[in-house]
């Protein structure tokens, strides 16, 4: 299905399209189904369904659309990845997300940003978002400051692992 420009056509549509009044059910199911596609070169259809993806008012459609443009290493959404990261309106697993998603690419973080890293790093957070806060903070560019307060919170750490930070630490 995916190679074929009327499916590619009807998805999109269904995913942007306001008079379509697709369900946030329906549009969770649609951006699952593209994020199992193959295609090497997406169609620029669904990368504007992407973008409604990501301003989307459902959360778990959000989170859909970061983890897709993650996944496919998407370049065009960094700058809304990176405000998305430090947005204090939004969920920590979203911000988490983001950051996640653009990482590899924009590896140097605003401080905003990683200050809300080291936050999830504090033993009273989540398990899932200390794993997540270390992952990303592993592969981040840190100013000597940021490593210093990183460095700070690993003693007593006992859930993320110190190699995976050593990377930012060098």
């Amino acid at each position: 299905f995916q190679l074929q420009p009327d499916v590619q056509q009807l998805v999109s549509a269904a995913l942007t399209d306001p008079a379509k009044e697709t369900s946030a059910e329906r549009s969770a199911f649609l951006f699952e189904a593209l994020s199992q596609t193959n295609i090497p070169q997406w169609p620029p259809r669904w990368i504007e369904a992407l973008a409604h993806g990501l301003r989307h008012s459902s959360l778990a459609i959000r989170l859909q659309a970061v983890r897709i443009v993650g996944q496919r290493q998407i370049s065009d959404f960094d700058d809304l990845l990176l405000r998305l990261g430090e947005d204090a309106q939004a969920t920590s697993e979203l911000r988490l997300e983001a950051l996640r998603a653009v990482g590899p690419r924009r590896p140097k973080f605003p401080g905003g940003a990683i200050e809300f890293l080291l936050e999830q790093l504090v033993p009273s957070a989540s398990p899932l978002g200390r794993l997540a806060a270390g992952e990303v903070l592993g592969r981040a560019e840190l100013a000597d400051t940021d490593a210093k307060a990183l460095l700070v919170l690993l003693p007593g750490n006992t859930l993320v692992s110190p190699s995976v930070l050593l990377p930012a630490l060098l």
